[in-house]
């Protein structure tokens, strides 16, 4: 369902909503002062709550039947949930990286020929580039049960602004 199907489902839904409140108003008017005025005015209240539940308790069944799905209903085909779960777990890998020390950013991206092609930055302590590719590595061991082939490019952080070096004497 688009972004404009589901505006067009909301703005009916809105427009019934607002007739059904108009007509309930009509009914509120038109009956007598007394018991038949108060009755009338529940009957209308539920018709209006009625009125609001309904989409929303059609949509709540929607979400329930996409989440009792198998994984394998996910998608048509093995090779889509297999995306799913290759992006799940570069996303683990990239959150393991980023429990090292020293590592401001990672992004993990895996290629059509299974080549992960990562791009981390460190902070400002430097840290070797052969040190980061053990993380890497050890992340993707636990995230995906093996190390893949590896494109890593580590990108070293400036020296921030307005700190100096040690100078050697």
């Amino acid at each position: 369902m688009g972004c404009s199907s589901r505006m067009a489902a909301i703005g009916d839904w809105l427009k019934v909503l607002i007739v059904v409140v108009l007509l309930g108003n009509l009914v509120d008017f038109i009956l007598p002062k007394g018991d038949l005025k108060r009755y009338g005015g529940l009957v209308v209240g539920l018709v209006i709550l009625a009125t609001i539940i309904t989409p929303l308790w059609g949509w709540m069944r929607q979400v329930h039947s996409v989440a009792t799905l198998r994984p394998s209903e996910w998608t048509n085909s093995s090779s889509g949930f297999r995306t799913v779960v290759a992006s799940e777990e570069l996303h683990q890998a990239e959150a393991i990286v980023l429990s090292m020390p020293h590592i401001q950013s990672c992004h993990l991206t895996l290629g059509a020929d299974g080549v992960v092609t990562g791009v981390v930055r460190t902070g400002s302590t430097p840290v070797s580039e052969k040190t980061v590719r053990h993380y890497v590595d050890a992340a993707l061991q636990v995230t995906m049960g093996g190390t893949p082939t590896v494109r890593l490019t580590v990108e070293q952080a400036a020296t921030p602004t307005g700190t100096r070096e040690k100078r050697q004497p």
